[in-house]
């Protein structure tokens, strides 16, 4: 069976997949991470962090009040299973590590990815990367919408800090 298979089964909704097991190989990543930069204007600026384990980090720190908070949350398998079908075609359409459009008032999206084989990073200005890192994109900034945050009270200061703006390390 492939990730879409367990998908339909609902074989997802037993638990976060384990990573001794058969699961790791449906499971290759093991975070996926959304930043997005400021822009000129109202946009939200924040480094989003998905765990296969099932954990999820959100740091902010929007222009309003111009200061970082940091959340935490539990998220369903299902939940990084999209996100990881999402990622692999993203991957495959990407030819490059960064895309720029040729404006100056808008954000940059920057998506990392964690695996056991290594790293995978694009960063993407105006959003004029291929479709696939596009659609990886939304999809993660919906996710930021839709997750039910808690205010951590351990944060994670070993997180990324939105922004440093490109794929280095």
């Amino acid at each position: 069976m492939n990730l879409q298979d367990h998908i339909e089964a609902g074989d997802l909704r037993l638990g976060p997949p384990n990573a001794n097991t058969k699961d790791a190989a449906l499971f290759p990543l093991e975070a996926v991470s959304l930043e997005r930069t400021v822009c000129f204007g109202n946009c939200p600026i924040y480094v989003m962090t998905l765990r296969r384990e099932g954990r999820a980090s959100l740091i902010t720190n929007d222009i309003g009040d111009n200061q970082i908070k940091y959340y935490e949350a539990e998220i369903s398998p299902e939940l990084f299973a999209r996100a990881t079908q999402l990622v692999q075609g993203a991957m495959q359409a990407a030819k490059k590590q960064q895309y720029a459009g040729q404006w100056t008032d808008d954000y940059s999206a920057i998506i990392r990815v964690e695996s056991a084989s290594g790293s995978w990073c694009v960063s993407d200005y105006g959003q004029v990367a291929p479709v696939q890192v596009w659609a990886l994109e939304e999809l993660l900034h919906q996710f930021r919408g839709k997750i039910q945050w808690h205010v951590s009270p351990n944060p994670r200061t070993k997180e990324p800090y939105p922004s440093k703006m490109t794929c280095e390390p």
